[in-house]
């Protein structure tokens, strides 16, 4: 990764964000880094991705990310997108093949994902490359999902990387497991290339709320008796960060509906960076927030 890496600059915390249901726009201080503003989560109709990222950019103090999804755009529009985005400073984009489309969208946009997403990622970095400003880094960045198979996630993550993917966001953990074993896969799959910089999701759950991944048991039982999952979470995050890792993609509660807890975000968010950069070997021990 040369200089413009998102690793290079100091970005430790990625949250997650749901744009709004309606043209008025709500600003929620996640003290994160780096806010991810999603694109139509559920496949809901809600402020486009790259205009609300573009928006919060310019009308608040949040760096922002836009999630642009291969699902709804072809490639001219995704292309369109990025130059807007690069004009008004967001920091970069995701890019995800996206949930299969609830209707039949235009031909040709769900051919051939897997090929189509390097492709993409290809094709966007050297658009950035002859349009990026040195003063403002804009860094591409796609998603990896270690919940089923870890040897196929280091794989397309490998040919994302050697497509120019700078960074990669996860679906939600909940053991370091999977972490570890994807790392040292995806480093025998890119030999001698640099690790992109990689943000584990962890989740914050409430009873009621929504997870799109598998959740353990001794997880749902931790929510049903502390209303959260702050324990483990932070147990977990504690266990990634002493083995060297400072990089996370926070997921705030999603409920029915698509409310979320934005403020348990930010409690967690602070948390994590106190943990971040204590000492090594002189991490906080507390674990309630």
């Amino acid at each position: 990764m040369d200089s413009s890496g998102i690793s290079d600059i100091s970005f430790n915390i990625i949250s997650d964000f749901s744009p709004e249901k309606s043209s008025k726009s709500e600003h929620y201080d996640l003290n994160a880094d780096l806010v991810l503003v999603a694109s139509n989560p559920g496949q809901s109709t809600r402020i486009e991705s790259s205009s609300r990222a573009s928006y919060m950019q310019a009308t608040t103090s949040a760096d922002c990310l836009a999630t642009l999804t291969l699902r709804d755009l072809s490639p001219l529009a995704i292309e369109s997108m990025v130059l807007g985005l690069m004009m008004w400073e967001v920091k970069g984009v995701v890019i995800v093949a996206g949930d299969p489309p609830l209707e039949v969208p235009c031909k040709g946009l769900t051919q051939d994902w897997p090929k189509r997403t390097t492709r993409q990622i290809r094709s966007l970095q050297k658009l950035i490359q002859d349009h990026k400003n040195p003063a403002n880094p804009f860094v591409l960045g796609s998603v990896v999902d270690l919940g089923q198979s870890v040897d196929k996630a280091a794989d397309l993550a490998g040919l994302k990387v050697k497509s120019g993917a700078e960074f990669f966001i996860t679906q939600p953990i909940f053991s370091e497991g999977p972490a570890f074993d994807f790392e040292t896969l995806l480093m025998e799959r890119l030999g001698g290339m640099e690790k992109p910089s990689i943000y584990y999701g962890l989740q914050l759950l409430e009873q009621e709320s929504l997870c799109f991944s598998i959740v353990p048991d001794r997880v749902k039982e931790e929510v049903e008796r502390e209303t959260n999952n702050l324990d483990s979470l932070t147990a977990l995050a504690k266990t990634l960060i002493a083995s060297g890792q400072k990089q996370f993609y926070t997921i705030p509660p999603i409920f029915s509906g698509g409310q979320r807890n934005y403020q348990l975000c930010r409690d967690f968010n602070l948390l994590l960076k106190k943990l971040i950069m204590a000492p090594k070997g002189q991490e906080r021990t507390d674990s309630h927030l």
